[in-house]
């Protein structure tokens, strides 16, 4: 060691990576005096490598080893995602979804048929008046005296015998109206309404519950693109730095100051960053087409998004207040209990089948022969129906009371489904909350070993082989961190939308904050003094 030390002093640069490799393995018994740094190289003209390449459509080149030695070693989540294509908000994509979302579109008629079948059912209460009109010319007997009967024609010698007998045809124009009014039908208007009603809560309730789901998934799909973006950004910048530390370390090698061992390693690491580059841009390219397909643009339509992260916030309410919530607020569940209620009222009404049904009647009629002589009527009476006998009565009643019970179960096993899945979801919160924090600080070691590396790498005591490990591992784990900033707000909507609160005013809150990127991007936009 003592050799290799003075031959360094010497001047004989040649042997100082055999130094630096002796003293790797080596423990001496006391810390020796640091090595010399190395005197930057410049680098001409480096002979191209697939990792130096421009890619299509670029004029990228790789930079001077001086470039290298004070490249940016910071966050890689700094870097802003490329923005190209429409400025797009969340509001905005937030508007369309709610307009568009096919299912959503679905329970607006279903909710237009359920006010249609309201109307019906109230309709019972109301009197029907009905018009009849017609014309018959017959040479019956019976027929021929009939007709001149309303016709108020009689005469004398239409009483003979013959004539009675054999009468000449005769013709008849008649009309009538006829008002019926209900008076009692046994309840079932009354109990039809009822379940018309409960039906139209029901349907009500689902189109809300469908449309916190449709929220939901306008959150998910513009988290998903804002991590997207930043995640192949940050790949993007790593696979540069690494272009400018093989460009570096190739100078090296070519004039004996590095291993070719430690550079061809490099360059496999190189290739690793780029395949994981590769399947970043396929994420992103599948994120936007989602949130395209979901607010209905076409399918490779570019946009532009914030570059600002969604700023987090937690929310520490206890599981207990979530599923309160949830039970006292959700909509699917209010329909369930408008659906038992419906049948409940149903089962009433099939019960008092067996009551009278009684109605009010009023008829006016009028008969003619050739619109010179008119005969008219009037009719005044009430009636009642009822069945004594039914056998299919008691059939209906307990159809009925099946399709109660049905409705009831559905209902319970809807709450213990609601109460699973509010305990699931509150643990993903808190879950992801805590990721958020380790990753953070993970985030900051690995810049440090990255950074740490890179200038030991500068000394001699590292290869480029350990910089692209370190960096490799940073990569990591900031892409972990920007899907825990998303899984984290993520999460707490899919928490607020099982407890039914995905609506205003938390929908406006979330609004806001997946916005502030928007808002701090039009501030960065604006002069000062200029109205915003």
């Amino acid at each position: 060691m003592n050799v290799f030390r003075s031959l360094s002093v010497v001047g004989f640069a040649g042997l100082m990576v055999v130094a630096a490799a002796s003293c790797r393995k080596a423990a001496p018994p006391s810390p020796p005096a640091a090595p010399p740094p190395l005197p930057p190289a410049k680098i001409e003209s480096p002979p191209p490598s697939a990792f130096d390449a421009p890619r299509p459509g670029t004029t990228e080149t790789p930079p001077s080893a001086a470039e290298s030695s004070a490249a940016d070693e910071g966050p890689l989540d700094a870097v802003a995602p490329a923005a190209s294509g429409e400025p797009l908000s969340f509001s905005e994509v937030l508007a369309r979804v709610l307009t568009r979302y096919p299912e959503l579109r679905a329970r607006h008629a279903q909710v237009e048929e359920a006010l249609a079948a309201q109307s019906l059912a109230v309709a019972g209460f109301l009197p029907r008046l009905q018009a009849r009109v017609g014309w018959e010319r017959t040479d019956s007997p019976v027929g021929v005296f009939m007709n001149k009967l309303e016709q108020r024609s009689f005469q004398q010698e239409d009483f003979q015998v013959d004539r009675l007998n054999h009468p000449s045809a005769r013709s008849d124009f008649h009309g009538a109206l006829r008002l019926e009014f209900p008076l009692f039908d046994a309840f079932q208007t009354l109990a039809a309404s009822r379940t018309a009603g409960h039906a139209l809560k029901s349907e009500r309730a689902r189109e809300r519950h469908v449309r916190a789901e449709a929220a939901l998934l306008a959150i998910e799909a513009w988290l998903q693109v804002e991590r997207a973006d930043r995640v192949e950004a940050m790949a993007r910048e790593s696979l540069a730095r690494t272009r400018r530390d093989l460009a570096e370390a190739e100078s090296l090698r070519e004039q004996g100051l590095a291993l070719g061992a430690d550079f061809h390693t490099a360059r496999v690491a190189a290739a690793a960053l780029e395949q994981r580059l590769h399947e970043c841009v396929a994420t992103r390219a599948v994120a936007r087409a989602a949130l395209n397909i979901l607010r209905g643009a076409d399918l490779d339509r570019p946009f532009a998004t914030p570059t600002v992260s969604v700023p987090v916030s937690a929310d520490l309410r206890p599981t207990k207040e979530w599923l309160e919530d949830a039970f006292r607020n959700r909509a699917d569940l209010a329909a369930a209990r408008s659906a038992v209620e419906a049948r409940r009222s149903e089962v009433g009404r099939m019960k008092a089948r067996r009551l009278p049904d009684v109605s009010l009647f009023a008829e006016g009629a009028d008969h003619t022969r050739a619109f010179e002589q008119h005969g008219s009527e009037y009719t005044l009476g009430a009636k009642a129906t009822v069945d004594l006998f039914d056998p299919a009565h008691g059939a209906r009643v307990r159809a009925a009371e099946a399709r109660l019970k049905q409705v009831e179960e559905t209902e319970a096993a809807l709450r213990d489904a609601i109460a699973t899945s509010i305990a699931g979801a509150a643990a993903r919160v808190e879950t992801a909350r805590r990721n958020l924090a380790v990753l953070d600080a993970a985030a900051g070691d690995a810049r440090e070993a990255t950074r740490f590396t890179h200038g030991l790498a500068r000394d001699g005591r590292k290869s480029v082989a350990d910089i692209l490990a370190a960096r490799t591992v940073q990569l990591e784990v900031e892409r972990a961190r920007a899907e825990a900033r998303a899984e984290t707000v993520a999460s707490r909507a899919r928490l607020a939308f099982l407890a039914g609160r995905l609506e205003s005013p938390l929908l406006d809150e979330f609004v806001l904050r997946l916005g502030a990127g928007e808002n701090a991007a039009a501030e960065a936009r604006t002069p000062k003094g200029a109205p915003k």
